[in-house]
């Protein structure tokens, strides 16, 4: 899978722009894509400014299963990344669509073992 570079029709590089010019606080980028995906977004929204990078990514990518939105990716694997998008520049790392409190956990998990 390619990831797209642009989502809702701005690239991390003019959002990163805007929010700063806007006087934002931070500047960040949730649901859209899972985990395995987020550092590169991550990244490049770090590289465009110095504000704070918040990333809150899907628990991977929703698959339509008998009518019901599936993810496929559980809270270890999605916790796996943690690593990759704090070298990316994740200030901040949260879970969004598909997610449960067992994916912040695992999160917390990764967070204390890279410590």
């Amino acid at each position: 899978m390619r990831l797209q570079s642009t989502m809702m029709g701005a690239t991390p590089e003019a959002v990163a722009a805007a929010m700063v010019e806007a006087g934002a606080d931070g500047v960040g980028a949730n649901c859209g894509v899972g985990a395995e995906f987020a550092a590169a977004i991550c990244g490049r929204l770090r590289a465009a400014c110095q504000l704070p990078v918040w990333i809150k990514p899907n628990a991977g990518l929703p698959v339509l299963v008998e009518g019901e939105i599936c993810y496929d990716v559980s809270p270890n694997l999605f916790a796996s990344h943690y690593a990759a998008l704090c070298a990316a520049g994740a200030g901040f790392v949260g879970a969004c669509c598909g997610s449960s409190p067992d994916f912040i956990r695992a999160l917390v998990t990764a967070r204390c073992a890279s410590n």
